[in-house]
C-alpha cells in the first residue's frame, strides 16, 4: 500500500502538475504512516486472534474430528468467517468511495477555467528584509532594478508584479462601500479579493477588456484612486451594467477619496477552484 502510494503521487505530480495548485506539496506523511502501520498491526492481531480464540472453545481432538468431516468446519466457524469477511468489505467500501469521489473531484477540478494561460507563466514570491529596504525608495529602486534586470533575460517577454497569484493565492480581501449600493447601518458590507498589480499584468496575463481601460502608469503617479475589476465583480454588484463610473469607499473609511472603476476585464480565479466567483478588483500596486 506504502508503494502504491508513493507510485500514485509521483504520477499525480507529473500528470496534473499544472492542472492543480500545490501539487508539490503532495507527500507521503511521517506521523500517517505510523497510524497506517498501527492499524494495520491491530487488524492482523484481530483477525488473527479470533480464530484462534475460538478454536480454544473446545477438545482439541474434537476440533480435529469437526475438520476432518469437513472442510468448511462447523456452523460457528463459518458463521464467525462471515462476519469477518463481512467487515472487512464494511471497512473497505467507504474508502473505495472516498477514493473514487477524489479522483472525480480531480477531473473536475482540471477541467476548471483558471481564466489564464499557465503555459509558459513563471512566478516567485519575494519579501524584502525590512532592515536592508527602511524606506519607500529603496523598495522602489529595489523593483525597478529587478524588473530591468528580468526583462532581458532570453525568452522573457513580459515581468509584472503583484501580491497575489491566481488561483488561490490571494494577498488581500478587501471590504467597502457602493456609493450606489451603501451597506445599512451596522449592515456587513461585501468582501472580494483585492490584487495590487503593475500594468502588464493584465497582458501578462492575457486578461481581455471588457469595458472601460486597464490600469496604467499615470494611476501610479499619486491621482485619484482607481480601480479595475473584473466581469463577474461588475454582474454582482451591477446586473444591469454600468460598472465603469462607479464609485466606493474602500476599507471601511468613509473619509478617504472615492475610489472609482475605471475598466472591467475577464474573470481569473483568485478564491481556491473549488470557490464560487464572486469577484476580484485590482488596484495599482505602487
Amino acid at each position: 500500500g506504502v508503494a502504491l502510494a508513493w507510485a500514485g503521487i509521483e504520477l499525480l505530480r507529473g500528470s496534473a502538475a499544472t492542472a492543480l495548485p500545490r501539487i508539490h506539496e503532495l507527500t507521503l506523511d511521517g506521523p500517517v504512516l505510523a497510524v497506517l502501520a498501527v492499524l494495520t498491526a491491530a487488524s492482523a492481531l484481530l483477525f488473527g486472534l479470533v480464530p484462534a480464540l475460538h478454536g480454544t472453545g473446545g477438545p482439541v481432538d474434537e476440533s480435529l474430528r469437526s475438520v476432518g468431516r469437513s472442510s468448511t468446519g462447523s456452523v460457528a466457524v463459518r458463521r464467525l468467517r462471515r462476519v469477518l469477511v463481512g467487515a472487512q468489505f464494511a471497512v473497505a467500501t467507504p474508502l473505495l468511495i472516498a477514493a473514487g469521489l477524489l479522483l472525480a473531484t480531480l477531473n473536475e477540478l482540471k477541467a476548471v477555467d483558471l481564466g489564464f494561460d499557465a503555459q509558459n507563466l513563471l512566478s516567485g514570491a519575494v519579501l524584502l528584509p525590512a532592515a536592508q529596504y527602511g524606506t519607500p525608495a529603496q523598495v522602489t529602486a529595489f523593483w525597478d532594478e529587478l524588473q530591468q534586470r528580468v526583462e532581458v533575460l532570453p525568452g522573457v517577454s513580459a515581468v509584472a508584479y503583484s501580491d497575489g497569484r491566481p488561483p488561490n493565492d490571494v494577498g488581500n480581501q478587501n471590504n467597502f462601500d457602493l456609493e450606489a449600493h451603501p451597506a445599512t447601518a451596522g449592515g456587513i458590507q461585501p468582501v472580494t479579493p483585492w490584487v495590487a498589480v503593475t500594468p502588464e499584468y493584465f497582458r501578462l496575463f492575457g486578461l481581455s477588456l471588457v469595458e472601460g481601460r486597464l490600469l496604467d502608469t499615470r494611476d501610479e503617479q499619486g491621482g485619484p484612486p482607481v480601480i479595475v475589476v473584473d466581469r463577474a465583480w461588475a454582474r454582482r454588484f451591477f446586473p444591469n451594467g454600468g460598472a465603469v463610473g462607479q464609485r466606493l469607499h474602500e476599507g471601511g473609511c468613509t473619509s478617504c477619496p472615492w475610489t472609482t472603476v475605471v475598466g472591467v476585464v475577464s474573470n481569473v480565479k483568485y478564491g481556491g477552484l473549488d470557490a464560487p466567483d464572486e469577484g476580484s478588483v485590482y488596484q495599482p500596486v505602487a
